[in-house]
């Protein structure tokens, strides 16, 4: 089991944060430039971090959950490579920067290998 602060697939109270942000991939982790003494913008935003993460968990054989925390609600939810999770270079049809915009839908990730359940707890 894993676990993580923030819900990776938030479906309550965290929908417009947590590893979400309502679908808005434009939303990065910024990182100190010493040299500058400025804060850049990482260059993946935060739907392809999400991927990336979801796509290292699933090649790992051993990792049969992931629970997440600070939702205010319980949720769980079983994702394999059949479930459409949002790809941003399938299906970022407007090319905004976001998913779920009028006429576009949500991709799988072919590529998981395992399923994994991602459980969603906490409270106020």
């Amino acid at each position: 089991i894993l676990f993580a602060q923030e819900p990776v697939f938030p479906n309550g109270g965290h929908i417009d944060d947590a590893m979400w942000y309502e679908g808005d991939n434009t939303v990065r982790a910024y990182t100190y430039n010493a040299k500058t003494k400025e804060l850049q913008p990482e260059k993946k935003g935060i739907i392809e971090v999400r991927n990336e993460l979801i796509r290292a968990i699933s090649h790992c054989k051993k990792v049969a959950a992931v629970l997440g925390a600070d939702e205010h609600s319980y949720s769980k939810v079983l994702i394999d490579k059949n479930v459409p999770v949002g790809n941003m270079k399938k299906d970022d049809k407007n090319n905004n920067g976001k998913l779920g915009d009028e006429g576009e839908e949500y991709s799988c990730l072919s590529d998981l290998k395992y399923p994994t359940w991602y459980f969603s707890a906490g409270d106020a």
